[in-house]
């Protein structure tokens, strides 16, 4: 860990890991397919099924990124740039589900179902998602926003759940354009609430990822 962390540095790393996603999209064939496929068929919209777990995808992310996620997460008094936010949040969200997916069809290439493909993405991406944050995401792109007795609940309530349910939902329907732009809602919100400082900003003290506690800084009777 450094001893400042820096924005621009930031910046400069998330656009190289948000490039590196869309190559790996672009090579996995999820890029293109997202230009390509339709939003829905007509037969989809028609579907009762469709409807119910496009909804309830859909409630989750807004119940958990717009409600949960903050409650767990400080900004620590950074100014509130939402423009910029929303800019490096959509590109975020947009990068990493072409990860995602990336993940989806590589091992679903080595394997022979559907359901399997599912656990073993989901299985896979939690440990590549677990290790990037905690080692580099957190520490050198995100700024410090973690509130350190909600990290568990929010994986467990939020982050876990809707890897599932939006793997699931495109498991099921194979809606790409869906499934990118839940990525990019649930990440935007996020990069909102933390509020990711201007490439310009000044540096701000070094921080390991973990998030302060809220235990630690409550006065002693």
């Amino acid at each position: 860990m450094t001893s400042m962390y820096r924005p621009w540095r930031a910046w400069a790393f998330g656009t190289v890991y948000f490039v590196v996603c869309l190559l790996v999209g672009w090579w996995a064939g999820v890029l293109p397919r997202l230009f390509t496929e339709a939003v829905g068929s007509a037969e989809l919209l028609r579907s009762v099924a469709w409807l119910i777990a496009t909804l309830t995808v859909s409630g989750h992310a807004v119940f958990g990124y717009l409600y949960v996620w903050p409650r767990g997460t400080t900004s620590h008094g950074r100014p509130a740039r939402p423009l910029l936010s929303l800019v490096f949040g959509i590109a975020w969200g947009f990068a990493q589900s072409q990860l995602v997916l990336a993940f989806y069809s590589g091992i679903g290439s080595m394997l022979e179902t559907q359901w399997l493909t599912l656990i073993v993405t989901v299985l896979a991406w939690s440990l590549f998602a677990g290790l990037w944050q905690s080692r580099f995401w957190d520490v050198y792109v995100a700024p410090d926003h973690n509130i350190r007795e909600w990290n568990l609940r929010k994986v467990i309530f939020v982050h876990l759940p809707f890897l599932i349910l939006t793997l699931l939902h495109y498991t099921v329907f194979g809606n790409t354009a869906i499934f990118v732009a839940w990525w990019v809602f649930a990440l935007a919100t996020c990069a909102w609430a933390m509020r990711i400082p201007a490439p310009w900003d000044p540096s701000l003290p070094a921080h390991d990822g973990r998030g302060v506690s809220v235990r630690a800084n409550r006065p002693s009777a």
